[in-house]
């Protein structure tokens, strides 16, 4: 576990001295890569830990790139914003995972061409595995996980798990009537006693002529 003290947080702030706006409690450990001259905003105790590899937050002139509170990026994460990419409160990025609006360059036709960008939003507690991709144009909905190495570039509802690509959900949300345990599921039994009493008033009716 990494401690930080107040002297980390002096260190934090002279490394983000490009970025607009740093809340309370932003943690920085290693290198931080900060370029594009855009709009960066770090909610309170956003975590930046680029100790192995750098972390690199991109936002060029007139975009927006937010990372809400408690949002952490392990090493070798990356966001890149040219029009817009929203992180919400408590998600995770993982090691060399990367966030970003923008292709750069489109699939066919002329290659020097920027395609128009698509904005991007990570709803809260969501989490982006170890080399995973969010694409331009993704909404990935509170508490989505995406595991390892996957790709994902459209909107996810709320508590699905995907992996691959092309993505596949391995994990439905929780339901009523799936997923909750059968005692969750059964109906409520009556205590002992009134078992017993509901039990002989079904027994003296059948006997009765």
């Amino acid at each position: 576990m990494v401690h930080f003290g107040w002297l980390d947080a002096v260190v934090a702030r002279l490394k983000l001295w490009r970025v607009e706006e740093v809340g309370p409690g932003v943690r920085v450990r290693g290198r931080v890569l900060i370029h594009g001259g855009g709009h960066i905003h770090l909610g309170w105790d956003v975590t930046l830990d680029g100790g192995a590899m750098g972390v690199e937050l991109h936002a060029e002139p007139g975009a927006h790139l937010v990372l809400g509170d408690g949002v952490t990026l392990e090493s070798g994460a990356s966001v890149e914003a040219q029009t817009r990419v929203d992180i919400g409160r408590g998600c995770h990025l993982g090691r060399l995972s990367k966030v970003m609006d923008n292709h750069f360059h489109p699939v066919g036709g002329n290659r020097h061409q920027r395609p128009p960008s698509r904005p991007v939003v990570l709803e809260e507690n969501v989490t982006v595995g170890e080399r995973a991709i969010v694409l331009p144009g993704a909404h990935l909905e509170a508490g989505v996980t995406l595991r390892p190495g996957t790709v994902a570039s459209r909107r996810v509802k709320a508590g699905l798990c995907l992996e691959g690509n092309p993505p596949r959900v391995v994990r439905p949300p929780p339901r009523e009537g799936r997923g909750a345990s059968p005692e969750a599921a059964a109906p409520p039994r009556p205590p002992p006693g009134e078992a017993r009493a509901t039990r002989a008033g079904a027994d003296t009716e059948e006997r009765a002529p």
